[in-house]
């Protein structure tokens, strides 16, 4: 760490208060960043991104295999080439990156802040957080409570538990995939639950409307050969929509790890 500060010193970007060690970014809008608090050791972001040897080769992050591990420091994750921690960290990542610019590091034009959002509502400090565990719990629940009400299915289900668990579960993948990775949003029983609209327990309904259809009628799926279909025959509108949704598909998948600011949600047609 001490030939990073001699270097930021040489370029005159360092200075001293309170006995901390402040970097002046302030020429490229970024304030200054702390690299030494007060009476304390190098923060763990720079203490793991440059290697206290003075050797150049090695003043970058560890190796490829070693960066394939996982390592969490506080509310940062690195995995790869990617850092990734909540939008409040944005203004710390982007000093972090000048930094290591400003010492010629590789890493610099390499790495990339994977940045996601904030679940609203919930916070461990006020002891407003809903725990995974619970979630699952009552969202199986209030499936049961939905599947009960028709109590000629209820029988007819093998395990009911089991299927209102997956539905449950379901209901709760795709309202986190609903929202843009990077965007905050609102933690919502009401949605997550509901069987309407764009929600997983209709996504499952639809699901299981489809493979009725396909269990009844085996002789037409999958076909056996593409010259038995007559595109000609999906006139009505709504078809259309779909087909031209389903030929977005393959770009969407290939466009969303590249953008990274697209929702989950969007590879899911």
């Amino acid at each position: 760490m001490e030939w990073a500060v001699g270097r930021l010193e040489e370029l005159g970007l360092v200075s001293d208060v309170d006995g901390a060690k402040l970097v002046d970014l302030e020429k490229w809008k970024l304030g200054k960043a702390v690299l030494r608090k007060k009476g304390s050791s190098f923060l763990s972001f720079f203490r793991l991104a440059i290697p206290p040897s003075s050797d150049r080769r090695n003043r970058d992050l560890p190796n490829p295999r070693h960066r394939r591990r996982k390592q969490t420091l506080h509310h940062l994750q690195i995995r790869q080439n990617d850092l990734r921690s909540s939008s409040q960290q944005d203004l710390h990542l982007s000093q972090f990156f000048k930094i290591l610019s400003l010492l010629s590091l590789p890493s610099a034009s390499t790495l990339e802040h994977v940045s996601y959002g904030m679940v609203l509502g919930m916070s461990t400090r006020k002891g407003t957080v809903v725990f995974l565990d619970q979630i699952i719990k009552e969202a199986g629940n209030v499936m049961l409570e939905q599947m009960m009400k028709n109590e000629e299915k209820y029988k007819a289900v093998e395990d009911p538990e089991g299927v209102c668990r997956e539905i449950g579960i379901t209901g709760i993948k795709i309202q986190d995939m609903a929202a843009k990775r990077i965007n905050n949003f609102n933690f919502n029983w009401d949605g997550m639950k509901s069987f309407e609209g764009d929600t997983g327990p209709y996504l499952q309904y639809a699901h299981v409307g489809l493979s009725s259809i396909s269990r009844k009628n085996p002789s037409l799926l999958p076909l056996p050969s593409s010259s038995l279909i007559s595109p000609s025959l999906l006139t009505e509108p709504q078809a259309r929509e779909i087909i031209f949704l389903l030929g977005t598909y393959p770009d969407v998948v290939k466009t969303a790890p590249k953008t990274r600011t697209k929702r989950s949600g969007d590879v899911c047609v």
